[in-house]
């Protein structure tokens, strides 16, 4: 889909914007909303598929702030060990296999 989308792999396997930038997303997590380990796995996923992510822990006040000003580019809250996840874009709410548009 990313490549029907136009944005190819480079020499280095990341996805490129139409502007000539690596495709990359700021994925800011709080320990409360999931444990470390579960964001790093969603990191990996989306970087096998060519899409940079820069991961960094934040306060939790700090990430509900940027949620609720909609300032995000990915979100997971309350990530559930028994293998289920929720995760949300700034466009799109995604739980299990459901994409529902925003």
């Amino acid at each position: 889909m990313l490549d029907e989308m136009g944005l190819k792999k480079n020499e280095t396997g990341w996805r490129m914007r139409p502007d000539g930038k690596v495709l990359s997303v700021n994925y800011e997590y709080s320990i409360q909303g999931g444990p470390a380990e579960v964001h790093s796995y969603i990191k990996k996923h989306f970087e096998t598929v060519g899409v940079q992510v820069y991961l960094k822990e934040v306060p939790t006040r700090d990430l509900r702030d940027k949620l609720f000003a909609n300032e995000h580019d990915i979100a997971v809250w309350k990530v559930q060990v028994s293998g289920s996840f929720s995760y949300k874009t700034s466009e799109y709410y995604i739980h299990h296999t459901a994409i529902q548009r925003r």
